[in-house]
């Protein structure tokens, strides 16, 4: 498991303030690791021994060890790193490997699935007036493909991928 699953499947034993740090390392991994613990901090509205804090609470010995890991994960690759690409592969070959990484993710989002969670999120945006979705970069696709799966729902939704309107429609 790469640092980043790792991160991500700890995020319910991190406390508060750790949170924040592991959804901007998730958000932006290749940012983070290029950025000074100083940088981090002030991006995350949190002190430096907060972001050492979450470092050991993720198995880090630090700051550097964060982002050597982070290197090491993003090298790997993000979405199908976790099988081999050979030069004598079939496209028989590729499908299978997609689709098996593809199942192998799925079941771990059913085993990591929070029940509790998922009604309280269900509630919540059923009592919305309005949803929003926010992507970068090529989630903002996403975030577009989810404002029309709402509107077919004839639900008020709004899709942002620009920072500035992002951070308009949050206030």
């Amino acid at each position: 498991m790469n640092l980043l699953q790792h991160i991500a499947q700890s995020r319910n034993l991190l406390r508060k303030s750790e949170l924040k740090v592991a959804d901007h390392v998730l958000l932006d991994p290749a940012a983070v690791m290029h950025s000074s613990m100083a940088d981090l901090a002030h991006s995350v509205g949190i002190s430096e021994p907060t972001i050492v804090r979450f470092c050991r609470a993720i198995g880090c010995t630090g700051f550097q060890d964060l982002k050597l890991k982070l290197a090491q994960s993003l090298a790997a690759g993000a979405s199908f790193g976790q099988f081999a690409i050979h030069e004598d592969d079939s496209v028989a070959d590729y499908s299978l490997k997609i689709f098996d990484t593809t199942l192998h993710t799925l079941m771990e989002v059913r085993e990591n699935l929070d029940p509790h969670a998922l009604q309280m999120a269900v509630t919540a945006m059923a009592g919305a007036n309005r949803v929003e979705f926010y992507g970068f970069g090529a989630s903002g696709a996403v975030a577009a493909d989810a404002q029309h799966k709402f509107f077919r729902l004839l639900l008020t939704a709004a899709a942002y991928s620009d920072p500035h309107m992002q951070a308009m429609s949050a206030v």
